[in-house]
C-alpha cells in the first residue's frame, strides 16, 4: 500500500516527528493554542521550503522576502486561486528567479506543497484526528444565510480591483489608457428547469427559482413573503459588465 503525500513527504525531508505536532496543535484543548488546518497547511509548506533552502542555498534565503513569503509566492506561482491575486507577478518571478539561480528545483518544490485539503484528510482520516472546533453548525438559518450572502458580497466588492490590477500591464505598455476604467460586477445563476436567470444574491435569498416550483425549496427555512422576483428588464441586467 503506498503511503499518502504528506508521509512521504515527511519521510523525504526528513521532518520525523512532525507527525504528532500536526495532531497536537490541531486538537489542543486551549483555544488559544490550537490551530487550523489552514494554519498548519501554511507551517507544514513553510517547513519543506526551509529544508529544500538548508540542502540547497545553505539556508540561504533572498534579502527582500521571507520563508512565508518564499512559500507563499511558490503557491501563487502553481495555482490560479483568487487569494493570489494580490501578489504581484514581479514577486512571483523575483523569487522564482533567485531559487533558480541557486539550483533550487523550483517545478518540484511547487508539486511538493500541500494543499487544505491535503491536510485535512490527512489529520481526519490518516491520523484519526478530531478537532474540538469540529462541531455541529449550530447558527439558525438566518445566520447561515445572511453569512453566505456576506461572503459573495464581499468576494464581488474584491473583484473590480483586482481586475484593475491585471489591466496595470496593459496600462504600463500604453495598450490602455492611463486612467482606471469603472468595473461593475454582478453574478447571476440560471434555473437547471426553467432557464430564469436571476442575481444569485435573489436565489439565495429565495432558496430557489424566483419563478417556477421545481427547483426551489418546499419549505423555505427564512421568511421568503417579502420577497419580489425581478422582472425581465432586471434580469437583463444582470451580468458582468465593464465599464
Amino acid at each position: 500500500m503506498s503511503k499518502n503525500k504528506i508521509d512521504q513527504l515527511i519521510e523525504e525531508y526528513e521532518l520525523l516527528g512532525i507527525q504528532q505536532s500536526l495532531v497536537r496543535d490541531w486538537t489542543h484543548e486551549d483555544d488559544q493554542r490550537r490551530k487550523s488546518v489552514r494554519e498548519l497547511t501554511s507551517w507544514f509548506n513553510q517547513k519543506l521550503v526551509m529544508v529544500i533552502l538548508d540542502r540547497h542555498t545553505g539556508g540561504m534565503i533572498p534579502s527582500d522576502y521571507t520563508v512565508e513569503e518564499i512559500t507563499t509566492r511558490l503557491q501563487a506561482r502553481g495555482s490560479d486561486a483568487s487569494k493570489y491575486d494580490d501578489i504581484p507577478d514581479r514577486e512571483i518571478m523575483d523569487v522564482i528567479q533567485w531559487l533558480q539561480n541557486n539550483d533550487v528545483p523550483v517545478d518540484d518544490v511547487i508539486n511538493d506543497l500541500v494543499s487544505y485539503g491535503t491536510m485535512y484528510t490527512y489529520l481526519k482520516k490518516i491520523m484519526g484526528a478530531v478537532s474540538p472546533d469540529s462541531q455541529p453548525d449550530q447558527r439558525t438559518p438566518e445566520e447561515r444565510q445572511a453569512d453566505v450572502l456576506e461572503g459573495i458580497r464581499a468576494d464581488l466588492a474584491k473583484r473590480p480591483e483586482r481586475i484593475n490590477s491585471r489591466l496595470r500591464t496593459l496600462r504600463t505598455h500604453d495598450q490602455l489608457p492611463e486612467t482606471k476604467p469603472d468595473i461593475h460586477i454582478s453574478v447571476e445563476c440560471n434555473c437547471p428547469a426553467c432557464g430564469h436567470a436571476q442575481p444569485i444574491t435573489d436565489y439565495i435569498e429565495q432558496q430557489g427559482c424566483t419563478e417556477c416550483e421545481m427547483h426551489t425549496r418546499d419549505d423555505p427555512t427564512t421568511d421568503q413573503t417579502n420577497h419580489k422576483p425581478h422582472s425581465d428588464k432586471d434580469e437583463n441586467t444582470a451580468h458582468d459588465k465593464l465599464g
